[in-house]
C-alpha cells in the first residue's frame, strides 16, 4: 500500500497539534475494547467509489479518514513495527486520527490555519517530512544488500572477531570512597566482596562482574581503563563518570570468533548509513551554494 501521498495532511496534522498545545497525548486510549468517538453515530456503509487500495475507514465532519492514514498512526504508537501490530493497534490508532481530525475542524473555525506564525510552522513541518522522505530516497540507492556484503569480505571475513574482556566493578558516589576502596585492595581485601558491600552498580550482588564484553559495549571511560589493563590488575586511580566513580579490575582476555554476515550484518548497516547520510548531505550542500550573514551589521549584513 501507498501511503507516501498523506506526508502533507500528516504533517500538518502534527504541527497543528502541537500548536494547540495537545501533543501526542491529549486523550487516554484503551489498548482494546469498541471504539466509540464522542459524537459518533454508528457505522455506515463504506462508500461504493472508494479506491479499494486505501479504503475511507470513518469520516469526521463529512473528512474521509483512509486506512493509510490509520497504518501511519499504527507506526507512531509504542510496539508499532510489523504486520501484527496494525490489526492489534488499529482502534487505537483509528481514535487517535478521528479525535485529530476533529479538533482540526475546531482549529479551521477558529481561524488558527490562517495565522502566520502557524502557517510557517505548518510549512517547516512540511519541509521536515520533505527532507526525511528524501534522505531516505537517496541513501537507500547507496546502502544496498551488495553494499553490506562487500564491506562485509572487506573488513570482516576472515579476521578475528573483536576482543572481549571480562572485568569486575566497584561504584561509589565520591572519589574518596573511591580511593578508600582501591586501598583496601592494596593491602589485600577481595574485590568480590568489597563490591557486594559498597558498589552501587548493577553488578554488585555478582560482586562486580560485568562479563566478557566488547568495547563499544561498555562506558568510554570504564572501556578504555579495563582494555588497558593486564589481567589480575585493579585500576590505580579512580575513573570518574557521569553516573560516579569507578574502581575496575580486568580478570581475563579474549579473542571472539570471526562474526557470520548476519552478527555483523546490523553494525555493517548502521555505518553504511550513516557514511551514506553524510555523503547525501555533502552533495546537496554542494549543489547549492550557501551564503552566511551577520545579522545586525551594520552594513545591512555582508556574506562570509
Amino acid at each position: 500500500m501507498e501511503f507516501a501521498g498523506h506526508w502533507r495532511r500528516a504533517a500538518i496534522l502534527g504541527v497543528v497539534a502541537v500548536c494547540m498545545g495537545h501533543g501526542v497525548g491529549w486523550a487516554q486510549y484503551a489498548p482494546s475494547g469498541e471504539l466509540a468517538p464522542p459524537g459518533a453515530v454508528g457505522t455506515t456503509p463504506a462508500p461504493a467509489n472508494q479506491a479499494a487500495a486505501d479504503p475511507i475507514v470513518a469520516t469526521v465532519g463529512g473528512q474521509p479518514i483512509h486506512e493509510s492514514e490509520v497504518e501511519d498512526e499504527v507506526r507512531t504508537l509504542p510496539g508499532g513495527g510489523g504486520e501484527a501490530s496494525f490489526a492489534q493497534l488499529y482502534d487505537v490508532a483509528l481514535r487517535r486520527v478521528i479525535e485529530r481530525e476533529a479538533l482540526l475542524i475546531r482549529a479551521r473555525a477558529d481561524d488558527l490555519a490562517t495565522k502566520p506564525e502557524i502557517l510557517r510552522q505548518m510549512q517547516e513541518a512540511g519541509d521536515r517530512v520533505l527532507e526525511n522522505a528524501y534522505l531516505q530516497h537517496a541513501t537507500a540507492a547507496r546502502v544496498t544488500e551488495a553494499t553490506l556484503l562487500e564491506r562485509y569480505q572487506a573488513e570482516v571475513a576472515g579476521k578475528p572477531g573483536p576482543e572481549e574482556v571480562r572485568a569486575r566493578a566497584i561504584l561509589v558516589p565520591t572519589e574518596a570512597e573511591a580511593n578508600e576502596i582501591i586501598a583496601r585492595l592494596r593491602t589485600g581485601a577481595d574485590f568480590r566482596g568489597l563490591a557486594r558491600r559498597f558498589s552501587k552498580d548493577v553488578s554488585a550482588a555478582k560482586g562486580g562482574d560485568l562479563g566478557f564484553l566488547p568495547l563499544d559495549a561498555l562506558n568510554p571511560e570504564v572501556g578504555a581503563v579495563v582494555f588497558s589493563l593486564p589481567p589480575g590488575q585493579v585500576s590505580a586511580y579512580p575513573v570518574k563518570t557521569t553516573v560516579g566513580w569507578f574502581v575496575l579490575k580486568t580478570e581475563a582476555r579474549r579473542s571472539t570468533p570471526t562474526p557470520t554476515f548476519e552478527q555483523a550484518r546490523s553494525r555493517l548497516l548502521a555505518e553504511c548509513q550513516r557514511e551514506a547520510l553524510n555523503a547525501v548531505v555533502q552533495a546537496a550542500l554542494r549543489q547549492a551554494p550557501v551564503r552566511y550573514f551577520r545579522v545586525g551589521a551594520g552594513d545591512g549584513g555582508s556574506a562570509r
